[in-house]
């Protein structure tokens, strides 16, 4: 079962706990428990990584024996990512509270002046992750950054535990730039290409990797082939096999289930404003308050 699928399973339960704490007070102490409540998940997502990444499977004592047990459930095969997606709820937590409340417009206005600078921290961090795993993953190129081989029995564990992390922070930088810039930094990623691919873009996620791997397998036949045609062939798969498919099924299977899903809400809405009220209550309704006190 895909990571995010799991999450989404297991989301109401956190919503839920996170509900006996936060409701509670005025809106900054609840938007600090919050704010506590999401490290706290960060926290998880993180010392469960290292569980999972750490713990010998041959552990025989209390509790890492137990731990080893549990590993497929709170870890997996790659980890469950519940750091990557508690930075995405700090984001949303704060594009609420700027949007909607009334001591935001301060914060939004900071966010304005500083969404360049976090878009270029943003960017960098992407790219020093990308360029890091290049190097590693590709021995030749490795001598183009010394530090990668010096350092290398240090850095892959780290990259290992917080790669996705900090992945998560670059990603999350660059969005919430992009949110907040008053328009010379997004006007860029408004065209029509960019915000074509957005549409399909959960298609293009869900299928992009399979037809990578088939498309890696049937290279594979081709021995001897140079890496310059390897990469032509790649770009010409991507445009003419990935994105028509993607397109495909956005079309025909996302736009026909994303109609089915609105009419089920507009149908359940309107049984509801329809429902018969209790005439009790109506007439209790009616009464007017100070009378009800008697």
């Amino acid at each position: 079962m895909a990571v995010e699928f799991q999450f989404y399973l297991l989301l109401p339960l956190i919503v839920g706990l996170f509900s006996l704490v936060v409701p509670r007070g005025p809106l900054h102490w609840r938007m600090i428990r919050l704010f506590g409540c999401l490290m706290l998940l960060l926290g998880w997502g993180a010392l469960s990584r290292w569980w999972g990444l750490n713990l010998p499977a041959s552990a025989t004592g209390f509790p890492q024996n137990f731990l080893v047990a549990l590993r497929p459930y709170y870890y997996g095969d790659g980890g469950k990512y519940f750091e990557s997606f508690t930075i995405g709820m700090l984001l949303a937590m704060l594009y609420v509270y700027t949007h909607h409340t009334p001591n935001g417009d301060l914060l939004r206005l900071k966010l304005q002046r500083w969404s360049g600078l976090m878009f270029l921290i943003g960017g960098m961090i992407v790219a020093l992750l990308s360029v890091y795993i290049f190097c590693v993953s590709n021995s030749h190129y490795s001598a183009i950054v010394p530090i990668v081989n010096t350092y290398r029995e240090t850095l892959v564990p780290m990259y290992a535990q917080w790669q996705s992390t900090l992945y998560s922070i670059g990603y999350g930088l660059c969005v919430c730039a992009l949110l907040y810039n008053a328009g010379w930094l997004k006007r860029p990623f408004e065209g029509s290409v960019l915000r074509w691919i957005g549409l399909i873009s959960f298609s293009l996620y869900m299928w992009h990797l399979p037809f990578l791997f088939l498309f890696m397998h049937m290279m594979q036949q081709f021995h001897g082939v140079g890496r310059g045609i390897e990469f032509v062939a790649l770009i010409c798969w991507v445009i003419f096999v990935i994105f028509p498919i993607s397109l495909t099924l956005y079309r025909w299977i996302e736009m026909p289930g994303m109609r089915l899903g609105e009419w089920f809400v507009q149908r359940v809405t309107r049984v509801k404003k329809n429902k018969p009220v209790d005439v009790a209550v109506e007439e209790t309704q009616r009464i007017p308050v100070a009378a009800r006190t008697f």
